[in-house]
């Protein structure tokens, strides 16, 4: 499987399977003295990520929140999805009518087709077991605080066209039916003034101004016009996630890891209109420096 491609199958949600409640390397060294002498780009501290996560809504109605999916080699850090459902979900809620989760769960009538892509996708994903149970807490929490919680709807047919001819997944055809399905689910919420949307997702389907590569996996760049400034992106990256990756956090960008990020504040990042970066508060203990790029989903 090419680079590419790989880093991206790595960061699909794969909680297929699981329903939500009754809802339908070594880390590269830093150079603090270079960092120093270089201005750092324009940016904002907060205390908190949630502070930050307010402040990149402003007031949109429609919140495209895009994470870098946790794996279990990838640093040891809380996952995103954690954070955002315990401390900034509830400042998106007044605003918000339904959240729509980037997960699936499994028809047990689609049989060992479907469980075979669901497994298949769990492996090639190195999903941490409990992703599931983080899913299931955040579709709680958004009922808790009057959200309508959202998955996507696969049918057993869809299934056997996500398989090649060798009975792989077909990991292009995977994400491109993520992608309509959440372009389908947004794209009514853009035509709704009365519906407040939260997606929660990975980051790539969630970019307003993608690069060529990931284009097709973006639900928001279409709905971006249409939208006329209802849409945000905001991507919350935990520092230690993306130190080194330039796909995810491109430069000038970096330099602000290890330098305006810390264990005690947010920092926010206004990437381009309508595009922001929420840089998580650093994990004590865990490196922020530069790993393999392909443990997430930008």
């Amino acid at each position: 499987m090419e680079k590419g491609r790989a880093f991206l199958v790595r960061g699909v949600i794969a909680a297929a399977g699981l329903a939500l409640g009754a809802c339908r390397s070594e880390p590269a060294a830093r150079h603090p003295a270079a960092a120093e002498a270089t201005p750092l780009p324009p940016h904002r501290v907060f205390p908190t990520a949630a502070a930050a996560l307010r402040a990149a809504a402003g007031e949109a109605r429609i919140v495209a929140v895009g994470e870098v999916h946790a794996t279990t080699d990838g640093p040891a850090v809380p996952p995103t999805i954690r954070r955002f459902t315990d401390g900034m979900l509830p400042v998106l809620a007044p605003r918000a009518s339904d959240l729509l989760v980037e997960t699936w769960a499994l028809d047990g009538s689609c049989g060992a087709p479907a469980a075979a892509v669901v497994d298949a996708v769990r492996e090639d994903t190195k999903r941490p077991e409990a992703t599931e149970d983080d899913i299931v807490r955040l579709a709680r929490r958004a009922k808790e605080l009057g959200l309508t919680p959202h998955d996507l709807r696969f049918g057993c047919a869809e299934y056997d066209a996500l398989r090649d001819e060798a009975g792989q997944v077909d990991y292009d055809a995977l994400l491109a039916r993520i992608t309509d399905k959440m372009a389908a689910f947004v794209a009514e919420a853009v035509e709704r003034p009365d519906v407040g949307l939260v997606v929660y997702g990975g980051a790539i389907h969630n970019d307003v101004a993608p690069i060529p590569e990931y284009a097709a996996f973006s639900y928001a760049a279409p709905l971006r016009a249409r939208a006329a400034g209802a849409l945000v992106e905001v991507d919350l990256f935990a520092p230690e996630q993306v130190a080194g990756n330039e796909v995810l956090l491109p430069p000038p960008w970096q330099a602000l890891l290890g330098t305006a990020t810390g264990p005690d504040r947010a920092v926010l990042v206004e990437r381009a209109p309508d595009s922001f970066i929420v840089l998580l508060p650093e994990t004590p203990g865990a490196a922020t420096g530069g790993g393999a790029p392909a443990t997430g989903e930008g």
